[in-house]
């Protein structure tokens, strides 16, 4: 192993790491919503910090090692690649931080409807799933997984636009603004971590054979 082997592996640690946390913290958020837990929603908040530092080092070790190393080919390809996942899994991990909020903001209301609550949870397991897989196709520069996934997303796509089209909001009364646009929220977060996802697998793609694809 070279010492660009060592240093790519050491921020390849990072970006997992980053992923792991993530995704801990985007089921949290999800299960703070679905069981009105403060506790939790408030452990997301909290450890927010702690994976924007991780995109932070994963930036400055990339340029570092770029800088030193003068990678060629692929091995410039992943350390751009880390870049760039490491940008979309700080985004998802602001929305779980979002969603968590808003599960705060829940914690003494009862604005949750039944189909709302059945859906986010379906979908929240659906992102969580596809995160994991995705953090997988990545490490091991998988491109036909990578494909797979998007081609696969259609749950998603159906449970997103049932939410949507159903209006899960009807049990709300007509003069609380505040848990629409709360409640509207929590989609477009879920609908975005579908969009960062793909970006993610765009990466993988890129790094294993250079080519640009936009899913």
């Amino acid at each position: 192993m070279t010492i660009l082997d060592e240093v790519i592996e050491s921020i390849l640690d990072k970006v997992i790491l980053m992923f792991d946390k993530t995704i801990e913290n985007h089921n949290k958020a999800i299960d703070a919503l679905i069981s009105n837990n403060h506790n939790e929603a408030l452990e997301v908040i909290e450890s927010d910090e702690k994976i924007n530092q991780l995109e932070q080092n994963i930036n400055y070790d990339v340029m570092l090692a770029i800088a030193k190393h003068q990678p060629v080919a692929k091995d410039l390809r992943f350390l751009i690649g880390m870049i760039k996942v490491a940008n979309d899994v700080e985004r998802i991990a602001d929305y779980a931080k979002s969603n968590a909020k808003t599960a705060i903001i829940n914690s003494d209301k009862t604005f949750l409807t039944s189909l709302f609550l059945k859906n986010t949870n379906e979908m929240g397991m659906i992102i969580s799933e596809l995160l994991t897989e995705c953090k997988k196709a990545f490490i091991n520069t998988d491109v036909d997984h990578a494909y797979e996934l998007i081609r696969n997303e259609s749950d998603l796509v159906r449970l997103l636009n049932e939410t949507i089209e159903s209006n899960p909001f009807s049990e709300i009364e007509d003069n609380n603004v505040e848990s629409f646009i709360l409640l509207n929220g929590v989609i477009r977060t879920l609908e975005r971590t579908r969009g960062h996802i793909a970006n993610i697998c765009e990466a993988t793609i890129f790094v294993g054979n250079g080519e640009f694809v936009e899913l």
